[in-house]
């Protein structure tokens, strides 16, 4: 996905809105799986870069102690109605 997205959180139901609707699902990623993620993000994203409490070149160890306090989701296709 590129570009500005704007989404809408409904109990883990979100709505990724570019152009047209995309209904997907937030899954909460395990602590011990989010230093990697956080880092990549802050390599990613600058702006988010004043709003961490690690620099963004800091050993994932530095990471792994804030991980627990920073929520990460994996977004995933939405299951289809049944018919």
């Amino acid at each position: 996905m590129s570009g500005v997205m704007t989404w809408m959180y409904r109990g883990g139901r979100v709505v990724l809105r570019r152009r047209r609707r995309e209904p997907v699902r937030l899954v909460k990623v395990p602590v011990a799986q989010r230093p990697p993620i956080l880092r990549r993000h802050l390599a990613l994203a600058p702006g988010a870069r004043p709003h961490s409490p690690v620099d963004r070149h800091a050993p994932l160890a530095d990471f792994a102690r804030v991980a627990p306090g920073i929520p990460v989701f994996r977004i995933v296709a939405a299951e289809s109605p049944a018919r």
